[in-house]
């Protein structure tokens, strides 16, 4: 079933308004990919740094990317292998700039506002809040670092920080 997120304007083109539906497959399992590049129009795989390991944090060697299940359509539980739902809603996560920086945790009762939406690249890009498929991280993390990523929005970046997107890569 596909259900309507709202109608949005491509003023760019001066197109009419499309409704913007959720992506089902954003579903089953997969690892979330960190991709070094803000344009969802043009970000793809060979723009890949690193994954998000089963805590939710960026790490650079794949060896350590985490394993998630997602359920639901539309806004669904992003859980990770640990058993832990994965939110920017932890009050014990490490700060970000939107607030927090994401964390999977089995510990509280938080939702998961991740989600993917139809949309003209071909990749299934992982969005969070109002449409909104940007995030950010103080580096790219370098053998056995681990970083927070954060909400970013792309139109109030510091120059400090790493502009990110992610991709649900699907396994099952």
């Amino acid at each position: 079933m596909m259900r309507t997120l709202l109608s949005i304007t491509l003023l760019s083109v001066g197109a009419m308004a499309q409704p913007v539906t959720y992506n089902t497959d954003f579903s089953g399992t997969g690892n979330v990919w960190v991709i070094h590049n803000m344009d969802i129009q043009t970000a793809s795989p060979a723009d890949k740094v690193g994954c998000l390991n089963k805590e939710g944090r960026f790490v650079s060697n794949n060896s350590q990317c985490g394993v998630f299940t997602v359920t639901g359509t539309g806004y669904g539980w992003m859980k990770s292998s640990s058993g832990g739902v994965c939110t920017f809603n932890d009050p014990t996560a490490e700060e970000g700039r939107w607030p927090r920086a994401l964390k999977c945790t089995s510990q509280g009762q938080y939702f998961s506002d991740l989600y993917s939406v139809n949309f003209t690249n071909p990749y299934i890009f992982v969005y969070n809040g109002d449409l909104n498929p940007w995030y950010e991280a103080t580096k790219i993390p370098g053998p056995g670092e681990s970083v927070g990523v954060s909400r970013s929005y792309k139109y109030d970046f510091p120059a400090n920080l790493i502009g990110l997107t992610l991709i649900w890569n699907k396994l099952s």
